[in-house]
């Protein structure tokens, strides 16, 4: 095929117009695609199609509600940035208790950083924890350990 062209201008020359033919056709696909989305009946916008909440849960309740007790009359307190540090969970450093800052069962879902000091406290009140309690350690030589615990999930050991 590139033999009957004489030089590298004429290649060119065709390539282009091939290249124009094809971007011709998908322009007129496109506005083709465009008129035809346009006629459709759809009388609606695209956000009036959403809903804001399926849930009545979302406006009537704050938002872990079920997870801890609400207050009789939640609102703000007379709480401060310079006071809500007190409830902010702290360990000694290096104890051999291993006690940390990493609290994985909170009575409260303050935990003295609250954005807006006024609000901690002012929501949710203290809830009965269910902590439940460690697996028992292995003897060595019971079964295959990893640190403390036993690495299998079953209990068929009996």
């Amino acid at each position: 095929m590139w033999e009957y062209f004489k030089s590298l201008s004429e290649i060119i020359l065709y390539l282009l117009y091939k290249m124009k033919t094809n971007m011709m056709l998908v322009s007129a696909a496109l506005l083709l695609v465009v008129l035809v989305c346009s006629t459709a009946s759809i009388k609606t916008e695209g956000f009036s199609l959403l809903s804001p909440g399926v849930s009545p849960c979302s406006t009537e309740h704050p938002e872990l509600y079920g997870d801890y007790p609400v207050k009789k009359k939640p609102g703000a307190t007379d709480r401060e940035y310079s006071n809500i540090w007190t409830e902010y969970p702290t360990g000694k450093v290096g104890s051999y208790a291993q006690v940390t800052n990493n609290v994985k069962y909170w009575k409260n879902p303050n935990n003295g950083s609250c954005i807006r000091a006024d609000m901690c406290n002012g929501i949710y009140a203290d809830k009965t924890l269910d902590v439940p309690a460690p697996p028992p350690m292995l003897a060595f030589g019971e079964g295959i350990r990893v640190n403390y615990y036993d690495s299998t999930l079953s209990s068929d050991r009996d």
